[in-house]
Parts: structure tokens; C-alpha cells; sequence
């Protein structure tokens, strides 16, 4: 239940500690929950606890308004960052970490009294607004920081509320993510729902950090499958009137079934995919009809989820720019003809990254790479993440290779696949 709950409470929360903090709270309140347990678990908590004081009122403000017995999480928060944008100067400490030139472990203690922040070698990071005291003891650099800054914190925390946290940290950039990106005619995978949630909490995390965020939902509404859908509805004369996606993944099992005893199936399911990207007025029917019944489909789970994505630009979108964008390769010679097939050597790669089948089909490579090279053209992100499953690593490996030789990504620009 309560990975269930935080899973789902991340979908909503900008910040993983908020998530927990929630989470906490609604455990400890949880009526199996002995009350020897909870006040252990209070107890034993390794997180900085604010005891509520009559004499202190921000802070029992800031305990009343959660709940009393969830520990606060005030050190959590603490950014030293923050506090020298705050002041107009980088925090000492930022700086000696910085002169080190190498990542330093910020831990808290497992004792109080060795400090609020701990981190192992020593430093010259004097008292200040900040910092109460430091002490080096057995190779850790000991810090205690001011309780009048976090109470300042706490009250940052009640005054902000659900902005607490925000930064203009990406402000002038922008970061589009590619999620969720299920396939017309078939059912909402399990792999798109992670998707899914990962990327929305992505999408939300840049933007509470001051970024322009885009969503773009990359849905895969073209390719061979589509052929094979055709080639069986064609010959079980099935009326796309009749269509449900629990229709359409039958057939399309259905096929698989039948194309392992006959070979020619295959080829005329490529022949059907080749009329429809040729226009064919039937097919186009048919394969719009699909579209509309899976998208109903989709935003029912996306209403279920919280979930809105900005844009839904489905590969068949980028048709017309496919067909420029192979132009171009052949033209700048980065696409060169291999076995009646067009590829493109990727540095790095052993394998070279097909456009063009030699059967004269296009690729969800050829896909990918109008679809940079539009996004750069509409949008021009400083950071392209996509949100897509493990497998896909070598694929998107090659086509970023190849979008930096065809010119489809500014120097600087971050490609990311998760």
C-alpha cells in the first residue's frame, strides 16, 4: 500500500520530499498502526524533528499544520544554492566544495550532537548567518546550522506553501518531454503507464524549477502494424464501425498466429502498409477509425491519472518532413545505399542506422529523426529527454548520433534517453 501511495502521490507532488512528507503523514495516522509503533517510528526517524513550542510561533504553526507527530523536514530543504541566491554571493561552503572539484556526500549525523550536516574531509567553512558552528572530528567536517535560519525557513515554507522549493533555476531554458507514447490499436501497456507517470513527474519537476516545459506525447499511429491490421480486417470484411481495441489486438494476434505457418501474409501486410502511406482513400479510413477509438482509450487513463499532455503529435504527423529529411541525407550524402537499403553510419556504432527498408518502407528511425528535426524548428529545447523503455537504448543511441551529422541538433544541446 504505501509504495502504491507513493507512486501515486509523485505523480502530483513537484518534490519527492513532499511526497514523503505526505506519505509519512498518512502512515502514521493509519488505523493498524499501534500507537507504541507510531511513536517509535517518530523516535527512531532520521530526519531533523521540530518539537512543537508554545514560545516558538512559527514553528507551532508549522507543526499544527502537520499534524503534530510528522516530523518536519527542515534540513531536508536546506539548499545552500538557494541561500546564496538569497544573498547575492555563493555560500562558503558551495564554494569549498567547488575548489575540492569533486562531489561531497552532505549526510545528517546519526547523532544530534554531532551536527545537522556532516560531510567526510575537512574544510574551512567558518560561522556566519548560516552556519552556527563547525567541527572536524575523525576525518568529518561537523555543521550546525543556525536555528534562526530554519526557523526563517519554516516560515518560507507556510507564506510559499505549494511553491516552497521552486527556483528560477532554468529560467531562459526550455525542456521537452517525450512520455507516455502508446500505439494506436493496441491496448495501454504497462510500459506506457510508467512512462507515463515518470515523465508527468519530470515535466513537473523542470517546470517547478523555472524551466519552459513541453510535453509531447509521441504516439506510434504508423508503421507496419498498421498493414497487418488492414490485411485482416480486408479479409474478415470487418467494418471499422465495428472496431473496439479489444477487436483490433485480437486481430493483430491473430495475424501473428497465422503469418508463422504463412509466409505471404507478411508481404501483404508490407503492401497494405505501402497504400496507406501512399494515401490510399480505404486504408486512410480504416486507419483513422483506429486512431480515434484508441484515443478514447488513452485519455480515459489520462483523466483517471491527473495526467494532461501539452502535445500529441503522432508519428504519421511527420510524414511530409520524413520524406524531406531522407531527401536531405541522400543529398548532404550522410544516407548511403547498402544492400537496396538506406542507411546511416553512426560513430560509435557497429551497426548503421536504417532510413529507408529495401523494400522502400520507412523506419521509426526516419521517424525520430523529422521529429528532431521539427521540434528544433517549433521549439528549439536546450534539453530533449525521452521517457521510453531500457530496450529502446541502442536505437536512440543511433538516431542521436545520426542527428548530430545531419545538423538537426545545436551544439549544446542535451539528448536524454531514461
Amino acid at each position: 500500500h504505501a509504495v502504491h501511495r507513493a507512486r501515486e502521490l509523485a505523480v502530483h507532488q513537484h518534490d519527492p520530499l513532499v511526497a514523503l512528507l505526505h506519505l509519512g503523514q498518512e502512515f502514521l495516522h493509519h488505523p493498524l498502526l499501534a500507537e507504541r509503533d507510531r511513536e517509535e517510528i517518530v523516535e527512531r526517524a532520521e530526519i531533523k524533528v521540530l518539537a512543537p513550542k508554545q514560545e516558538d510561533r512559527l514553528a507551532a504553526l508549522a507543526i499544527e499544520r502537520l499534524h503534530h507527530d510528522v516530523p518536519v523536514l527542515v534540513a531536508e530543504r536546506f539548499d545552500f544554492g538557494e541561500v546564496a541566491r538569497e544573498q547575492g554571493r555563493r555560500h562558503q561552503l558551495g564554494e569549498f566544495i567547488e575548489k575540492i572539484g569533486e562531489p561531497v556526500k552532505l549526510e545528517h549525523p546519526e547523532r544530534g550532537e554531532w551536527g545537522d550536516w556532516a560531510f567526510y574531509g575537512e574544510g574551512s567553512v567558518q560561522p556566519d548567518e548560516v552556519v552556527e558552528k563547525v567541527e572536524s572530528v575523525g576525518g568529518f567536517t561537523n555543521i550546525w546550522l543556525q536555528k534562526s535560519y530554519l526557523v526563517s525557513q519554516m516560515e518560507r515554507v507556510i507564506e510559499e506553501s505549494d511553491r516552497f522549493g521552486s527556483s528560477k533555476l532554468g529560467e531562459g531554458k526550455s525542456v521537452l518531454v517525450e512520455y507516455s507514447s502508446p500505439n494506436i490499436a493496441k491496448p495501454f501497456g504497462i510500459g506506457h503507464l510508467r512512462s507515463t507517470i515518470i515523465g508527468q513527474a519530470l515535466y513537473n519537476t523542470y517546470k517547478f524549477l523555472g524551466y519552459g516545459v513541453i510535453g509531447d506525447n509521441h504516439l506510434g499511429d504508423w508503421g507496419t502494424q498498421f498493414g497487418k491490421i488492414l490485411y485482416m480486417l480486408d479479409g474478415e470484411k470487418i467494418s471499422s464501425s465495428d472496431l473496439t481495441i479489444e477487436k483490433l489486438e485480437e486481430l493483430y494476434v491473430k495475424f501473428h498466429r497465422l503469418a508463422h505457418k504463412n509466409e505471404e501474409m507478411g508481404m501483404a501486410a508490407r503492401k497494405w502498409f505501402w497504400k496507406l502511406e501512399n494515401g490510399d482513400p480505404g486504408a486512410r479510413k480504416i486507419w483513422r477509425a483506429c486512431v480515434d477509438i484508441s484515443m478514447a482509450e488513452f485519455n480515459r487513463i489520462y483523466d483517471l491519472l491527473g495526467v494532461v499532455i501539452d502535445n500529441a503529435y503522432g508519428e504519421s504527423f511527420y510524414e511530409a518532413a520524413m520524406v524531406e529529411m531522407i531527401i536531405e541525407a541522400k543529398k548532404r550524402q550522410v544516407a548511403k545505399l547498402s544492400q537496396g537499403a538506406w542507411v546511416v553510419e553512426v560513430p560509435g556504432s557497429r551497426t548503421p542506422l536504417m532510413l529507408v527498408k529495401n523494400d522502400g518502407a520507412t523506419t521509426y528511425a526516419a521517424r525520430d529523426l523529422a521529429t528532431l528535426k521539427f521540434r528544433r524548428e517549433r521549439w528549439d529545447p536546450d534539453i530533449i529527454i525521452y521517457e521510453v523503455g531500457a530496450e529502446q537504448s541502442l536505437h536512440f543511441a543511433q538516431v542521436f548520433g545520426a542527428a548530430r551529422r545531419l545538423g538537426y541538433v545545436r551544439e549544446g544541446v542535451k539528448l536524454i534517453h531514461t
